[in-house]
């Protein structure tokens, strides 16, 4: 998982190889919209050039509003 944000400063979180994403029911996976899709991604090899040298095509992208009642049990 990689966290990084996006214009707005909202934390995404992103599903390297989708093995989280594929046991998590939450419904709004933003891999499958290609404006956030590719924001998020600019912003992690932003911040990790290893993103961009390993081409991980993060299955899954999870906003932290989503995500975060599933880690905290809320």
């Amino acid at each position: 998982m990689d966290i990084t944000y996006d214009n707005t400063g909202e934390r995404f979180f992103m599903d390297r190889y989708g093995i989280i994403g594929e046991s998590i029911d939450l419904p709004n996976n933003y891999s499958r919209q290609d404006s956030i899709r590719t924001m998020l991604y600019s912003k992690a090899v932003e911040a990790d050039s290893l993103v961009s040298d390993m081409h991980y095509s993060y299955p899954y992208m999870f906003s932290e509003k989503d995500i975060l009642p599933l880690l905290t049990n809320d």
